[in-house]
């Protein structure tokens, strides 16, 4: 939230009404600081609580990346294996006009809260509509985020792939409910063998345990529900919507509900700063700064803003320490508290997420190969002509050309989101040693992230410089003044040194880049002459789309002439379905 960003230390309790503009809480000596640990206690925890959910957001906003081919899905649909048309997720992407509003909107929106605050004399209204409103809209958010993390637990105890002490590596397989081992694991498509000793979808010892077939059964169920995807329906008023969730999201869900419910009753600070890093991790997700470019002058526009409004106004810091709402996050001891708004990690934090989706698309686009391939063209024609490349021969007035060129061929996607379990469970030592993972899918899960690392620790030192300044002034601090140079720094000087400006220049999350896999004409070096863009293919697919929506529609007006139209209105109705297991999904 842009209207609490702000790094501030205060000393004496917040007090209930709006400070004037020139006067200041009293801020303690740098002795006093030395002499009370719990200052530093609680800046540490500030600090971790930032860097930590800026990590996990980035982790959880990955995606396929444009220089990466879309993996190919299965799932069992009617008995059959059919391709599993799921679409893909993508953020909200800023645009470069963003930069220019942005400062604009956030400082009309603080100035609004200012000017409430003094007229209400007392904010407590205010703040009790504040936090209704950001439990209503952070529900979903914190669901995500619990959701999330049970499923990272989930994935811990049910794998679907574990390696033994010798460096064994074996397949949990949900369909034939037993366990196979990889003859190849560093294969591509590796030979595997039924192990009747492992009955349960358990990793290690576990796996081998002696009990009955019913609990067997019962494990093996278990596993099924939890880790496939339910189908939520609702109705009302005759509108169907479904979507896919799993029982962990459901899970996830519940416990959000729980815990918005206590905030309410309760206005817990720490419940306050759960939900708003939960409001974080889904911004991270959510959103996106499109390209360095863009990034770039919105955290700029931002940081102006930033500089204004803390050291030319009172707006900022009245605001920041009369608003009582999960839109900063607040740590307190006995004798002093310490504030750091929202804004101070989701501005940059995107921007830190943007650095480790391009240290992905980087990862593909060293993969990407070329194929040779030869384009025959036959013409009526009653001479030769020899152009660069292409062969010509000709027969009864007939020419055929054969012109070399190149298809360039994308490494298939494999989602990281979700792995660690499978990674924690095939990494031996034998594969720390060698920098090689036991089983070939888990090499594209573990890539360099160079861009991301050096943002992150100018994240840091950004909040290390805010925290310096605050001791030394005793003034609340604009944290943007230190965090937008130390992230956007650290990143194009990183491209400088690496050599990958125009890389980074050229990176884009807008879909402009992601192509199909074309074929292309290169020069003499090998650099590519031209290639088809994703304008030709969203083309394609919206062909194809329209073939199938056509198809569709008449299915079902054959259906409504042949059985006629129900009379029934449905008001609403609620339902979960859990798939058969004989629909199980395969990638």
């Amino acid at each position: 939230m842009a209207e609490a960003n702000t790094t501030t230390s205060m000393a004496t309790p917040t007090p209930s009404l709006v400070p004037d503009e020139h006067t200041i809480a009293p801020a303690p000596t740098i002795w006093d600081m030395l002499a009370k640990m719990d200052y530093f206690a609680i800046e540490t925890k500030m600090i971790l609580s930032a860097l930590i959910i800026i990590y996990l957001g980035a982790h959880a906003s990955l995606r396929r990346p444009p220089s990466a081919a879309p993996p190919t899905k299965l799932k069992r649909k009617a008995g059959k294996l059919v391709v599993d048309d799921e679409k893909e997720h993508f953020a909200q992407g800023f645009q470069a006009s963003d930069a220019i509003l942005f400062p604009f909107l956030a400082g009309g929106v603080l100035i609004g809260l200012y000017y409430l605050i003094k007229w209400l004399q007392d904010p407590n209204l205010l703040n009790k509509i504040l936090r209704g409103y950001m439990a209503l809209s952070g529900v979903l958010g914190m669901g995500i985020f619990f959701g999330d993390g049970l499923q990272s637990l989930l994935n811990l105890v049910f794998p679907d792939y574990w390696a033994d002490r010798s460096g064994r590596v074996f397949e949990i397989d949900p369909v034939s409910r037993t366990q196979k081992l990889l003859k190849l694991p560093q294969g591509q498509d590796s030979e595997m063998e039924v192990d009747p000793k492992k009955g349960l979808p358990l990793p290690g010892f576990a796996s081998e345990l002696s009990v009955s077939a019913g609990f067997r059964k019962a494990v093996w169920t278990a596993r099924h529900l939890l880790k496939e995807e339910c189908v939520l329906s609702l109705v009302i008023l005759n509108r169907v919507v479904k979507f896919e969730v799993t029982v962990t999201g459901l899970v996830g869900l519940l416990i959000s509900c729980t815990i918005e419910g206590l905030y309410l009753q309760t206005n817990s600070t720490m419940l306050s700063n759960i939900l708003g890093l939960a409001v974080c991790y889904s911004a991270f997700i959510w959103m996106s700064v499109t390209s360095f470019a863009i990034g770039t002058m919105v955290l700029v526009g931002l940081f102006f803003y930033d500089i204004v409004m803390v050291f030319y106004t009172p707006f900022m810091i009245a605001v920041a320490t009369q608003v009582d709402a999960p839109i900063k996050l607040t740590y307190e001891t006995a004798g002093r508290s310490s504030l750091l708004g929202l804004g101070d990690i989701v501005i940059p934090g995107i921007f830190i997420c943007l650095a480790l989706r391009f240290d992905l698309w980087r990862h593909y686009q060293r993969k990407v190969t070329r194929v040779e391939e030869n384009l025959k063209t036959v013409s009526n024609q009653d001479s030769n002509i020899n152009i660069g490349n292409a062969t010509e021969t000709s027969t009864d007035n007939e020419l055929t050309t054969i012109k070399t060129a190149y298809r360039t061929v994308k490494t298939p996607f494999v989602d990281p989101r979700g792995q660690w379990g499978n990674q924690l469970w095939t990494t031996s030592l034998r594969s720390l040693i060698s920098g090689q993972p036991a089983l070939k899918a888990m090499s594209d899960v573990s890539f360099s992230k160079t861009y991301f690392h050096a943002t992150l620790f100018g994240y840091l030192i950004g909040m290390l410089s805010t925290l310096v300044v605050l001791i030394v002034f005793k003034h609340g601090q604009p944290a943007l003044l230190y965090l937008v140079p130390g992230v956007t720094g650290s990143a194009w000087l990183t491209g400088l040194v690496k050599g990958e400006l125009k890389d980074m220049w050229k990176y884009t999350e807008d879909g402009s880049l992601d192509v199909e896999d074309v074929v292309v004409e290169v020069d003499g070096e090998g650099k590519v002459i031209e290639e088809k863009k994703s304008g030709e293919k969203d083309a394609e697919v919206k062909e194809i789309k329209d073939v199938k929506d056509k198809d569709d529609g008449e299915k079902k007006d054959g259906a409504k002439k042949g059985g006629g139209e129900k009379d029934e209105y449905e008001l609403f109705r609620f339902s979960i379905t859990v798939p058969k297991e004989d629909s199980l999904k395969e990638d």
